[in-house]
């Protein structure tokens, strides 16, 4: 299985069994032999059969682990860009351990009160910014899916968008991920709703980690007069704090002002746990 040509002569349980192993084989030898596993790994990312594919989705992951973060921008990268435009079977897979593959860099203290306010734990770099920066213009793909009817895809994606917030600066995340979350806020189905309510309040706290603990204050005073600070400058790009305030607090939906009123109540949890810092 190490000679890639013998690859297309080799039965599909074989080549999903060879898949599985892949992590364990690398561990084993070491990344300095990873040159000769690299092209095996190659032909099974590409194999026609989908659930070759989406058994090293699965491990991904755990091969960046090993092979480190050079290694895992340069060949394992683009391996993950290919099975996020894949068949639904395939993209779970990735979607699964979006932040497992990508990491988060360390953390200021500020930032560690809002991740533990919001239950997720922050871990050592996997790759660097500017590889993760390049995933920013994909991740958008992850709300079409081949089952419209699929919710559960939609829920696990805004799950896995609130801890990669961490990862980019506050301009990437205003300019790609927030739009994501104001998609996914108004989701047709209510536990996909009800999971964006912490990437949204995390979107609106993230700033005043960055900058400084008024910027929470800010945005509360835009939450009770969007007008007046329609003209000041803060780093919530394209009005985020503004949309938020014509979509849900002025709508003439109950229930997209009950869910303004729970932003309102998760912010205020965040700007007290700041505060005691």
């Amino acid at each position: 299985m190490v000679e890639p040509t013998h690859v297309l002569s080799v039965e599909g349980d074989i080549l999903r069994h060879c898949a599985f192993n892949i992590p364990a084989v690398a561990y084993t030898v070491g990344r300095k032999y990873w040159p000769i596993l690299k092209p095996t790994y190659l032909e099974l990312a590409n194999d026609m059969q989908w659930k070759v594919r989406r058994t090293l989705a699965f491990s991904i992951h755990k091969l960046a682990a090993i092979l480190g973060p050079e290694i895992t921008e340069q060949d394992l990268l683009p391996v993950f860009v290919g099975f996020l435009r894949d068949l639904d079977e395939v993209r779970i897979g990735i979607l699964q351990h979006l932040y497992d593959f990508m990491k988060v860099r360390a953390l200021d203290k500020c930032i560690l009160v809002v991740m533990t306010l919001f239950c997720f734990n922050y871990r050592v770099a996997l790759l660097n910014k500017n590889a993760c920066r390049t995933l920013l213009g994909n991740l958008a793909d992850f709300l079409q899916s081949d089952n419209v009817r699929d919710w559960r895809f939609r829920h696990l994606f805004a799950q896995q968008l609130i801890p990669l917030c961490v990862l980019y600066d506050i301009e990437d995340v205003n300019e790609y991920i927030s739009p994501i979350a104001m998609t996914l806020a108004i989701d047709r189905v209510a536990e996909v709703r009800r999971i964006t309510f912490r990437l949204v309040t995390i979107l609106l706290i993230f700033p005043s980690c960055l900058y400084c603990s008024t910027m929470v204050g800010m945005i509360f005073k835009c939450f009770y007069n969007a007008e007046k600070l329609a003209g000041k400058s803060f780093p919530i790009t394209d009005n985020f704090s503004l949309d938020i305030v014509k979509s849900f607090a002025k709508s003439h939906r109950w229930s997209r002002r009950q869910t303004y009123a729970i932003y309102f109540l998760l912010l205020s949890q965040g700007k007290k746990a700041l505060a005691a810092q």
